[in-house]
């Protein structure tokens, strides 16, 4: 057998070759680290003490404020669900405020029963609340609200626990959802001479649409007021007819 000659291939050896691996890891670290570096006041999670003499910065005074809040501590004893219960349950917060005083004002008495501003005596002009009308048909009162509009009263029910249930109709809402009303003549009179001659009548009619319905709380007192009038005239109107007999 032939010996083969040595072959002249050169051989790799695995300490001198670079390890190319190794250098694209370090590489990576670095632009990592690099990349990593900010000023230490970005630091937020561990805080370093400051210099007493140093005044803080703007993003410091942030932290502080965020770091120190009421709410922020309120929030951290709280379990999430007990957070949603507060969030939905606004009536501790309700009782904070106080009930608001309502007080109902009687409709302004017209000078002379004037509607209209006189050049001497009355120079504001009525308002819709102050004007008592009546219905042309039963002859009940009738006033204007600026929540329900034109209110009508029809009667009064006792009920059983002893308070008062007032049948009212009123023209709130009848354009706009075209509910099923019924047309109400309602009479204005005109007993001043002054409005007679200005307006060339002695009567206001105004026709509109009305359904039953509540009316606003200053309605109702006016409901109220309205009854304690008639109550008024009926005892007047017997007392009369005492004395004439």
């Amino acid at each position: 057998s032939e010996d083969l000659p040595p072959s002249h291939q050169p051989s790799l050896s695995l300490k001198h070759t670079p390890s190319m691996k190794s250098t694209s890891t370090t590489t990576h670290t670095d632009s990592t680290s690099r990349r990593l570096r900010r000023p230490a006041e970005l630091n937020l999670s561990n805080p370093s003490i400051s210099d007493p003499a140093k005044p803080k910065s703007e993003l410091e005074l942030r932290y502080d404020m965020i770091r120190n809040s009421q709410t922020q501590n309120r929030a951290a004893l709280k379990s999430p669900t007990q957070l949603l219960q507060d969030r939905l349950n606004l009536s501790p917060k309700s009782k904070k405020h106080e009930e608001k005083v309502r007080v109902f004002t009687p409709p302004r008495p017209m000078l002379n029963g004037c509607i209209l501003p006189a050049p001497q005596e009355q120079m504001q002009p009525f308002q819709g609340s102050s004007v008592r009308a009546r219905t042309e048909k039963n002859g009940r009162p009738a006033w204007w609200c600026k929540f329900d509009k034109l209110v009508v009263l029809d009667g009064v029910e006792q009920k059983e626990d002893g308070g008062l249930k007032f049948l009212t109709r009123s023209s709130k809402g009848l354009s706009i959802a075209r509910r099923r009303g019924e047309l109400e003549t309602v009479v204005i009179p005109l007993d001043c001479t002054h409005c007679q001659e200005m307006l060339n009548r002695h009567e206001w009619k105004y026709d509109i649409q009305v359904c039953k319905r509540g009316v606003c709380w200053d309605c109702r007192e006016r409901c109220r007021w309205e009854r304690e009038q008639e109550e008024k005239k009926v005892d007047e109107g017997i007392g009369e007819e005492m004395k004439g007999d």
